[in-house]
């Protein structure tokens, strides 16, 4: 028999379009964080165990953490995932047996403790680590919404340098496909260092995706608004001048 381990993360009770971003939209057949965690588990043999685990930020809302917040959310609405059709047919091929399995998965998804420290995903990602190996789980699934996956695969690649993670536990990033605020894919930007030779930043320091890390760990946040409009603005000047340039070159 094997152990699954889930890692679910959930986000802020104040984001806005929480709702929409951890269910999805059952019209559309898009899946958020619970509904993709909902079919992670119809895809896990029934015969297997599973250790789920959820962890909250700072945000409460009712009386509950936004782990628990979440977890109670989707116990409240378990009947609804029948509204996604890919949900539904999954669902209505299981047995007594594998329903019943289903539900007891669902119900044991465990709300864990606020970690309020800097770096809540990483925070995260090491507490579910030290939870899985203790438990002797030999695969991992990380479920993120499309705008967070990319960081948590950042997080995840520093917790298994830290040794957090057994080298023989594999872990997979399984990405939901609902964005913070309504957004798509691409308003993620990945900064790569720069590895190439011909590259007229290469061994530029700071490089920029250094220099973004300080504005994202350090910089508080009065401050941010600024230095995004002073970017945005250096930005545009640049590109006009790419484009005098480009003119006077024909």
């Amino acid at each position: 028999m094997k152990k699954t381990g889930v890692l679910l993360h959930v986000y802020h009770l104040g984001t806005l379009g929480w709702e929409e971003l951890v269910w999805g939209d059952p019209a559309e057949d898009r899946l958020g964080t619970l509904t993709k965690f909902a079919d992670c588990l119809l895809g896990i043999p029934a015969a297997d165990e599973v250790d789920a685990i959820i962890y909250s930020g700072p945000s409460e809302k009712d009386g509950l953490s936004e782990g628990a917040y979440a977890r109670q959310f989707l116990v409240d609405h378990i009947d609804g995932l029948s509204d996604f059709p890919r949900l539904k047919r999954k669902l209505d091929a299981l047995s007594w047996a594998e329903r019943a399995v289903f539900t007891e998965r669902i119900n044991g998804l465990v709300a864990g403790p606020q970690l309020t420290t800097a770096g809540t995903t990483e925070a995260e990602i090491r507490a579910a680590a030290k939870r899985f190996a203790k438990a002797g789980v030999s695969r991992v699934l990380e479920i993120a919404c499309v705008s967070h996956a990319p960081r948590c695969a950042r997080s995840q690649a520093l917790v298994r340098s830290e040794g957090l993670i057994p080298q023989e536990q594999a872990w997979f990033l399984v990405i939901s496909e609902t964005c913070w605020n309504h957004g798509e894919p691409l308003d993620v930007t990945i900064l790569e260092p720069p590895h190439r030779a011909d590259d007229p930043v290469y061994g530029l320091h700071p490089s920029l995706p250094q220099s973004l890390r300080t504005y994202q760990y350090e910089l508080d946040h009065e401050h941010r608004r600024e230095v995004v409009l002073k970017v945005a603005q250096l930005i545009a000047n640049e590109l006009a001048d790419q484009a005098v340039g480009s003119s006077e070159s024909k």
